[in-house]
């Protein structure tokens, strides 16, 4: 396996739990990952054109937040680079879901994304 995914599917996860346990208070710590992941790609790009898929993960934790199922003291900044950590995965770590059908696909994110907001939530 190629040493770049590794390396991105680690960032990806350093920034995941980084996020999550400090929050806007531990931005810092997330945004040098999120641009080494910008200084190591092999296609920059192709990186920046996947970027604006995010924009749908932030509006639907919007939405849920108006609805009332999240509570944030603060705009969540730290949910925005978690979206393009998040994002990036598709053309490198995650690239390997290509090979199943669609909706086992679709299967494995509605699992994955549950688990991964389960986890969040028990961490706080």
């Amino acid at each position: 396996m190629n040493i770049w995914l590794w390396i991105q599917a680690i960032t990806f996860q350093a920034i995941r739990l980084i996020s999550v346990l400090g929050g806007n208070t531990w931005v810092a710590l997330t945004l040098p990952l999120l641009l080494l992941h910008f200084l190591l790609t092999p296609c920059p790009k192709q990186d920046f054109k996947i970027l604006p898929l995010a924009i749908i993960g932030i509006s639907l934790d919007m939405i849920l937040t108006q609805l009332g199922v999240f509570y944030f003291d603060k705009y969540p900044l730290w949910l925005l680079i978690l979206w393009f950590s998040f994002v990036l995965n598709f053309s490198h770590s995650l690239t390997f879901l290509r090979k199943f059908k669609l909706w086992w696909q679709v299967a494995l994110g509605a699992i994955g994304g549950c688990y991964a907001y389960v986890v969040s939530w028990k961490l706080g």
